[in-house]
């Protein structure tokens, strides 16, 4: 389990290369695997595994190895599926009413956290980062790069449901946009205070480039660190809901002998401007309740005009007038839940 953590936060593991998640018949997530409860595959990374023996998006996995899964949990399926590269799992699946097998042999399988896309008629840059994982910000700079060159001068950045990660890639990436200075602080059990500043080579602190970052209930820690040194910078305009609030900074330590390691909190983590959001979040500029669905750039199936949230933010970012129903003006000041792990 411990190294399970590990290889997701660093952004590799060895695997098939999919993600999948328990849905009922209206698509809402459910758990055990029965028959109104199935395991969908939501959707297959390019270039893995998956992919090249033909796995599809909206495929029901029925079988591992032919093993039925009833009665297991998402984290019991994906046990079963992930193992060592060279290795070889089977997957019984039901496809338009069909069943079929497909043998898929498991390889090292990187991470995709980071979507691009382009909105209002290529006006607007759109990045999300899913995850702050080892390969985050390369990719998020390789995406900002070429909405740069494609003469884009607004972007969005969405965060939303981001539960953080590796504390080099947010700075990496915050670094992006702010010409100096910290992009947040650690403050120890001491008083002490060290600044973790910029890198110093970013390709985006030119003001004149307009930037809303979105952000919600699920936006944690890595995701707090961003926001809150973009929002402190003056470089972003935070839209959405409250974050969750995780403040703190930990280590991971594995113990020897293959006997698993612990994750330590040795500090904690505050806003370019000294802020403390533990337990309170972030507050958005602009308020905006989730109520519809939520874009996603690797499902073109959703609609941005669908999600009420993306659409205040391109309202924002082309300083237009907010969609109805209207923003709120001040944020929930109810404290968020603070046991979010990571």
């Amino acid at each position: 389990e411990f190294d399970a953590r590990l290889d997701d936060a660093y952004g590799e593991f060895e695997g098939v290369g999919a993600e999948m998640d328990t849905v009922d018949v209206d698509g809402q997530p459910c758990e055990p695997i029965e028959d109104e409860c199935q395991l969908q595959v939501m959707r297959v990374i390019d270039g893995a595994p998956a992919q090249d023996a033909g796995l599809l998006a909206g495929d029901i996995v029925v079988s591992v190895d032919d093993t039925s899964l009833e009665g297991n949990t998402i984290g019991d399926v994906i046990e079963l599926i992930r193992g060592p590269r060279g290795s070889e799992v089977e997957l019984g699946l039901e496809r338009a009413g069909e069943e079929l097998a497909i043998a898929i042999t498991r390889d090292t399988v990187a991470l995709d956290d980071v979507f691009g896309a382009t909105l209002a008629d290529g006006a607007i840059g759109y990045v999300a980062i899913d995850n702050f994982t080892g390969n985050a910000a390369a990719d998020f700079e390789d995406e900002l790069a070429a909405h740069l060159e494609a003469g884009v001068d607004k972007l969005i950045i969405d965060v939303r449901d981001d539960p953080g990660g590796l504390v080099d890639a947010t700075v990496e990436i915050g670094s992006q946009f702010i010409e100096d200075g910290a992009v947040f602080w650690e403050e120890y059990a001491d008083g002490s205070l060290i600044s973790v500043d910029v890198t110093g080579n970013g390709i985006a602190t030119d003001p004149e480039l307009d930037v809303v970052l979105l952000v919600n209930g699920g936006s944690a820690s890595a995701s707090e660190i961003l926001a809150g040194a973009l929002q402190d910078a003056g470089r972003a305009t935070l839209v959405g809901e409250p974050t969750f609030g995780k403040g703190t900074v930990q280590e991971w330590s594995e113990l020897p002998g293959d006997s698993g390691g612990f994750r330590l909190s040795v500090a904690k983590w505050l806003t370019r401007d000294k802020r403390w959001v533990e337990g309170t979040g972030l507050s958005p500029d602009v308020v905006v309740d989730a109520d519809g669905q939520r874009f996603w750039a690797g499902a073109a199936e959703v609609h941005p005009e669908l999600d009420p949230q993306l659409q205040a933010a391109i309202a924002v970012v082309l300083d237009e007038p907010l969609p109805s129903p209207s923003a709120a003006t001040s944020p929930d000041p109810s404290p968020r839940p603070t046991d979010l792990g990571s």
